[in-house]
């Protein structure tokens, strides 16, 4: 049974990258529902990705991050695939993504519901957090269980765990030894 699920993150508030992507899969993984993707009988892993530069297959920290999932929960097999992200109607990442469009047309959320984001002083980065929050939560009220095929869309808010500010913090070491591995090569 295929689920569509997605993950709702301000680019402000949420840092775009494969290791924030890497936590965000396993706040997925985690909660409650998705037991079956930690099952120690679930030997095999197959993940759809659209393909975008963070989450691409054949960028190094992503394989980094796909393999260290991979050995850890001890998997047989771990496939990850993006395919002609934008512009086919067999890419179900594509799909799902079309599915949202359509959930979310003709919604509109206010950014500044908890007041405005600007002070005699300027930008209040708190206050623009604070706004985006209470617009992410309700963007997935609005729009999570929207049809997508056969199943319905689940969203969630990002990952903001332990697990997630371990991979934040070590992740510009990670790639400065991926960049020496490089340099070293050449």
């Amino acid at each position: 049974m295929d689920r569509c699920v997605g993950v709702v993150k301000p680019h402000q508030v949420f840092e775009k990258n494969p290791s924030q992507h890497a936590a965000d899969y396993r706040m997925i993984e985690c909660s409650t529902g998705f037991e079956f993707l930690r099952s120690k009988d679930k030997r095999v892993e197959c993940i759809r990705v659209d393909g975008t530069s963070d989450e691409r297959p054949s960028v190094k920290e992503v394989q980094f991050l796909w393999t260290e999932t991979h050995l850890t929960e001890e998997k047989v097999a771990t496939c990850v695939t993006a395919r002609y992200s934008g512009g086919s109607y067999l890419n179900r990442v594509e799909l799902m993504n079309g599915c949202l469009a359509h959930a979310h047309s003709n919604l509109f959320i206010p950014c500044t519901l908890a007041g405005s984001n600007y002070t005699e002083e300027g930008l209040n980065e708190a206050k623009l957090y604070e706004n985006l929050d209470l617009a992410t939560d309700i963007y997935i009220d609005r729009v999570n269980g929207a049809p997508c095929g056969e199943a319905t869309i689940e969203l969630f808010k990002g990952s903001r765990d332990m697990h997630a500010k371990h991979l934040k913090d070590r992740r510009s070491d990670l790639v400065e030894i991926g960049r020496a591995s490089c340099r070293e090569r050449v």
